[in-house]
């Protein structure tokens, strides 16, 4: 009997000593890489898994990586369209946002409350959180004064280096037909003959408030491809489809 005692108990410690090793091989597989972002062009920027739509309409999961940010702004106003420092959201906000790019055109992770498009080196798009108060919203849907007012505080929030300084609004206004709050128009200045005019289509969700913005130049359908392709869970049709009482149309 104590041989075989010895014998099944030298069993159970070679046993627990194999399974011991195989866990602890099979955490440190899964450990997290924690994730890092940057603001500063001049910086490193830790560029995350994003799930975009292929041209066929069929979900991809796109790996970014980490590498140096390559590419630049606009070559004539010489501003990088930017989130306000001070919004936080969760990741997983705008990874849940999926859409139809163009074949030329790429997607890059700025920060949780910012998406940039980038075409021939060049950030020509985005979405990005914005925080726009509720009643300005409805405000903005009774007079083009008020609407004015929201345009004055969404322009400032992500274009503050030029805004408004160097550009102006223009036109603007709720276009009927599509599936966004408000679109905003931001002209620069002139400089050296040419101009540069961004378009900030507003979306509102039950948590919050998106701005998918476009510089015109790089689009030749204004973006709309992008609009009629966009999913997320946030955005719903009926907070966006608000009858304005005025109209530029």
């Amino acid at each position: 009997m104590k041989q075989i005692s010895k014998y099944a108990y030298g069993l159970l410690l070679l046993a627990g000593i194999c399974l011991f090793s195989g866990c602890g091989k099979e955490e440190a597989a899964f450990q997290s890489v924690p994730e890092t972002t940057s603001l500063d062009s001049t910086v490193q920027r830790e560029e995350t898994a994003a799930t975009t739509r292929t041209s066929q309409g069929q979900d991809t999961a796109a790996q970014e990586e980490s590498t140096a940010i390559d590419y630049g702004p606009n070559p004539w106003s010489g501003t990088y369209i930017m989130a306000d420092p001070n919004m936080e959201a969760d990741p997983e906000v705008l990874d849940s946002i999926t859409m139809t790019l163009p074949e030329d055109v790429t997607r890059h992770r700025v920060t949780n409350c910012q998406i940039d498009f980038v075409k021939n080196g060049t950030q020509v798009g985005g979405f990005l959180l914005v925080d726009i108060p509720e009643d300005m919203l409805e405000k903005a849907s009774q007079t083009k004064e008020d609407f004015e007012v929201l345009s004055d505080h969404v322009a400032k929030q992500v274009m503050p280096d030029i805004y408004p300084a160097e550009a102006s609004l223009w036109g603007g206004g709720h276009t009927k037909g599509r599936n966004h709050y408000l679109t905003i128009f931001v002209k620069t200045a002139e400089k050296n003959g040419a101009w540069t005019q961004y378009r900030h289509y507003i979306y509102v969700g039950e948590e919050y408030c998106y701005d998918f913005w476009i510089d015109e130049g790089w689009w030749g359908d204004s973006g709309f491809g992008i609009m009629e392709s966009l999913s997320c869970a946030d955005i719903k049709p009926e907070l966006n489809e608000v009858e304005f009482a005025w109209s530029n149309e």
